[in-house]
């Protein structure tokens, strides 16, 4: 391994590239030259959380979206759920009794960002993700 102490902006779009790829923390590293517990801490170190829905679906980390029955005060005064779903309300989130947020159990195990995922386009829980512009 290089003796090298800190990682370079094309380092980091290495891992940015790697995670895209699904390569392994160890297949990065040995592309880098460095060791694996390196790109981890640096992937922990410098995620970057986004409340973002997607395409044509509004940001909802609601456990309950698909299955709520709740009708609440917030609900009566929101424009959206006399139209809509729960799983279609973005304000549900701040203001239902019932929220208990749901988090993507892919981030608590490596590579623990949403880089690379299938689901990503059509996902909309929190997401994790490397940029390796913003980490450098």
């Amino acid at each position: 391994m290089a003796n090298q102490k800190h990682l370079t902006a094309l380092d980091r779009i290495t891992i940015e590239n790697g995670l895209k790829n699904n390569d392994s923390f160890k297949a990065i590293a040995k592309k880098l030259d460095k060791d694996c517990t390196t790109i981890s801490k640096e992937v922990k170190k410098n995620l970057s959380v986004r409340k973002t829905g997607a395409f044509g679906r509004s940001f909802n980390n609601c456990l309950y979206r698909y299955t709520c029955k709740e009708r609440n005060s917030a609900c009566d005064n929101c424009p959206v759920m006399k139209s809509q779903l729960c799983r279609s309300c973005t304000r549900c989130i701040y203001e239902c009794g019932s929220y208990v947020e749901e988090i993507c159990p892919r981030l608590s195990k490596p590579p623990y960002v949403c880089n690379g995922c299938p689901d990503m386009k059509k996902c909309t829980l929190t997401k994790h993700i490397y940029y390796a512009l913003e980490a450098n």
